[in-house]
């Protein structure tokens, strides 16, 4: 025999909560954008202790922006390595970038990279196209990038800290997204820390930098339709995304949820 149990209340999806407080300070950010936006970037470049911060609209674009400007430097590199299981965006912005996908599976136990399989793609036929690598802090366990240095010792080849589950994580006293050449956080919905949508570049190396700014200097600014439509995705996701609200999506078939 069958039992049916209904149940009431339905938990939405997870999500970093969104108060009414922190709708009303970013219609305060909107009336006076630019220096909100380097007041956040100064806070952010002293709070990892680096050089430079960028502010772009996702992680996506942060990861895309990133190796355009990886690749200006080495024009003949076309390939990035990435975890087998990863966020989808990321694979996303390889392509975005105009590169090739190198998989490499994780370790079960670890859920970092299979350094044994790893080695081998460094040492292979393809290790001469090889631009970056991307290590990712996935579920708040650290990756460790320290070994990720000592494998590609001696080579070009950068590493691009994925930390977009991370923001605020440690490893030996230094700030997970600051350990590699350049690191990205997302700053969209379900992220640690959220303003809806965004992304955050991090690095300390000038050259990589100034090639980054140049592309962020170019990117257009926020329409006003953009961010009235950015206003109501936070009233939505405050109202929504709560547990007593949360039956309302999830009734509706559209949205497969």
């Amino acid at each position: 025999m069958v039992y049916k149990m209904l149940i009431k209340r339905t938990l939405p999806p997870a999500a970093t909560p969104i108060r009414v407080r922190d709708i009303l300070n970013g219609l305060r950010g909107l009336t006076r954008s630019r220096y909100e936006i380097e007041r956040f970037r100064t806070e952010l470049r002293s709070y990892f202790g680096v050089k430079h911060c960028f502010l772009v609209s996702s992680g996506k674009a942060a990861l895309t922006l990133i190796f355009r400007a990886l690749q200006a430097r080495c024009p003949e590199k076309d390939a990035v390595i990435i975890p087998a299981y990863t966020c989808y965006s990321v694979p996303s912005a390889v392509r975005r970038a105009g590169l090739d996908i190198k998989l490499c599976d994780i370790d079960a136990d670890t859920l970092d990279f299979d350094y044994a399989q790893l080695e081998k793609m460094l040492s292979g036929p393809d290790a001469e196209r090889i631009l970056a690598i991307v290590p990712r802090h996935f579920f708040g366990v650290p990756a460790d990038i320290e070994r990720l240095r000592r494998v590609t010792s001696g080579s070009e080849i950068a590493i691009v800290e994925d930390a977009a589950q991370v923001m605020g994580g440690e490893k030996k006293g230094k700030k997970l997204g600051t350990m590699g050449d350049a690191g990205v956080f997302s700053l969209g919905r379900g992220k640690p820390f959220s303003t809806v949508e965004g992304g955050i570049i991090l690095t300390d190396r000038d050259g990589l930098a100034d090639r980054i700014k140049r592309s962020v200097d170019d990117l257009e600014e926020y329409t006003i339709i953009e961010n009235v439509s950015l206003f109501l995705n936070a009233v939505f996701l405050a109202i929504f995304m709560h547990p007593r609200g949360g039956w309302v999506p999830k009734s509706l078939p559209f949205l497969k949820i």
